[in-house]
């Protein structure tokens, strides 16, 4: 073999070590770049279950909040009802408790367009009657209510 001939085998060899040298890199890229999409994609669902799982909770909370504050609008006026119409039996006056129930029903807010409307919170102003003791407890009470 002559030097020209080991020269041109040499270079061959060259390009071909090279040319494996790339393929080999690119190869490698490739498989971990598909193996990172394919773990990113299956976090990606991971974390869209999560996040529907919370989205499901917290429409369900939302859900139980409104129906447990529309009990907790009946048992207040329930509570309401059983004290102003117990007031007159435990010693306030008839003029007294029907002022109560007036003042706090002009209050409350009715099941009309008002209801979208927003509530302000007010002070109940009760009457000054204070013709013996008891009737001036309940007024305390109605006060506090």
């Amino acid at each position: 073999m002559t030097l020209s001939m080991w020269a041109l085998f040499g270079i061959a060899l060259a390009v071909a070590a090279v040319a494996g040298g790339v393929g080999f890199i690119v190869g490698r890229r490739t498989a971990a770049d598909t193996q990172r999409i394919e773990m990113l994609e299956a976090d990606l669902a991971t974390q869209r279950a999560a996040l529907e799982k919370v989205n499901a909770g917290i429409n369900a909370h939302f859900e139980e909040s409104a129906k447990l504050f529309g009990q907790l609008a009946q048992d207040y006026r329930a509570f309401f009802d059983h004290f102003t119409d117990s007031a007159t039996a435990l010693g306030l006056s008839e003029r007294r408790t029907e002022a109560i129930r007036e003042a706090v029903e002009t209050k409350l807010v009715s099941s009309t367009a008002e209801a979208d409307a927003a509530v302000e919170v007010a002070e109940v102003e009760l009457p000054t009657d204070t013709a013996n003791i008891a009737a001036q407890r309940e007024g305390a009470m109605a006060e506090r209510v």
